[in-house]
């Protein structure tokens, strides 16, 4: 019985769930902004691919913020918000510069193997490419975040 209280208290626990419906409703609202002409830099055919408005990374990473300064006894005083906080720090930043440049070598490298036939034929595979996100696409994360959550922790 103590493995269901468990996961019962998981399954209810704020801190868990936001983020996760947070990453759900940005993965979802991509394939929506897509059908309604938001430009795509490239097709993105299932819900789980990185990159596209909004970004997924950054709405998880706010709602994160947000739901534990609004969770903890301290608020924005906590140890735990100052780790949330610099935490969304390392991810949004991952999500704009260091998926934008390990895209671009993947790209170079791609060209590499496609100049050497048998090289593409043997061992080599094409890498595939994940585009880093604009300032646009994380501020649609950072404001889809907020407002998902805000309404969460309204209506909980």
């Amino acid at each position: 019985m103590e493995v269901w209280e468990t996961t019962k208290e998981i399954l209810l626990n704020k801190v868990v769930i936001f983020p996760l419906i947070a990453y759900f409703t940005a993965q979802i609202l991509k394939l929506v902004l897509r059908a309604l002409g938001y430009p795509s830099r490239k097709e993105h055919p299932f819900l789980l691919e990185s990159g596209g408005m909004p970004s997924a990374h950054t709405a998880v990473v706010t709602a994160l913020v947000l739901t534990v300064g609004a969770s903890c006894a301290d608020g924005v005083k906590s140890g735990l918000f100052g780790v949330s906080v610099v935490f969304a720090a390392i991810v949004i930043y991952d999500a704009i510069y260091v998926r934008g440049r390990a895209d671009r070598q993947a790209v170079v490298l791609n060209k590499i193997v496609d100049l050497f036939p048998k090289l593409k034929r043997d061992k080599f595979k094409r890498l595939k490419t994940q585009e880093g996100h604009t300032y646009l696409e994380i501020a649609g994360g950072v404001i889809w975040g907020i407002i998902l959550t805000l309404f969460l922790l309204w209506v909980t």
